[in-house]
């Protein structure tokens, strides 16, 4: 009797025993979550609102492309997408950050419980940082800025180069944001992720830059658009549209979403960056300064 016992605790052992493993490699999909919740969840943790564009439209092309949803997807699947990318022309670094946007969103529906992550083993396209060819020397920018005939174009270009800003930097800048420090001043920049930092400007610098306020309000941008009367709105050009649909692949990048709710989540708060590693964290990183490169061609067109 007590043998018969043993042995049929030991068939229920092994029974949960298996069933384990077999949760543990294919996780169970929780009855509360569908895709759009998930990919909702995910495009809260990302701080940037143009991260979030980005990455929507990032996800929103894999699930056109597979047709299949998340728990549905496997590892041949997005060896397939990955390929698919590679042959649709579309850069390397704009592969990059697809392929990085769809793994760190695999690897938070893993952590959830959602599904199984079938991204880990995908790789990204290796590229290059041609950074330093695109550096002017000193004399060159000085060159570029003596030639500029007004007196607007002259304070930004200074200030956006004395001060290293970004041109998305340059436009957010408000009158509120400047402090003067003796004859000298400082700016406070509001950056990617929604970080802020504190510029100091020269003398000469600072007094240039302030004798363009005149009575602009503290809230007032400090580079104000000198081509459009107020109330005009911005019709992109087709070389600013081109950018853009190059960036993104054939498509531009909506702000604010109009996809179903199966197609893509909403927007949010947070960051989902700091949990990337290795290359793909490099991947990672590399995301809104690709996507920023759209942006100054669009701010560019108000400048």
């Amino acid at each position: 009797m007590d043998v018969r016992l043993d042995q049929s605790e030991g068939v229920h052992m092994r029974e949960r025993y298996i069933s384990t493993v077999m949760e543990t490699i294919n996780p169970p999909v929780s009855p509360r979550l569908t895709d759009a919740k998930v990919i909702e969840l995910w495009l809260r943790r990302q701080r940037s609102p143009l991260t979030r564009s980005v990455y929507r439209w990032d996800i929103r092309r894999l699930l056109r492309e597979t047709g299949l949803k998340l728990p549905k997807t496997s590892a041949l699947d997005l060896e397939r997408f990955a390929e698919s990318l590679a042959g649709s022309g579309l850069a390397p670094i704009s592969q990059g950050r697809t392929l990085a946007a769809v793994r760190s969103l695999f690897r938070f529906a893993e952590r959830i419980g959602y599904c199984a992550n079938p991204a880990g083993g995908v790789d990204l396209p290796r590229t290059d940082n041609p950074l330093s060819e695109r550096i002017m020397t000193e004399e060159d920018v000085g060159a570029l800025i003596a030639h500029e005939p007004d007196e607007r174009n002259r304070v930004l270009l200074t200030v956006l180069y004395m001060a290293g800003l970004r041109v998305s930097e340059a436009c957010g800048l408000r009158w509120r944001n400047l402090q003067a420090r003796g004859e000298a001043g400082q700016i406070l920049v509001h950056g990617k992720g929604g970080r802020t930092r504190a510029v100091m400007l020269p003398a000469a610098v600072w007094g240039q830059l302030t004798a363009l306020r005149g009575m602009a309000s503290a809230d007032a941008p400090v580079f104000r658009a000198t081509n459009l009367d107020a109330g005009t709105s911005v019709d992109l050009p087709e070389e600013a549209l081109a950018a853009v649909k190059r960036e993104i692949g054939g498509g531009a990048p909506e702000v604010g979403g109009s996809g179903t709710d199966e197609e893509v989540g909403a927007t949010g708060e947070g960051n989902d960056a700091a949990d990337a590693k290795g290359e793909e964290s490099d991947a990672l990183a590399g995301v809104e300064d690709a996507a920023s490169s759209v942006v100054i061609e669009v701010e560019e067109v108000i400048i």
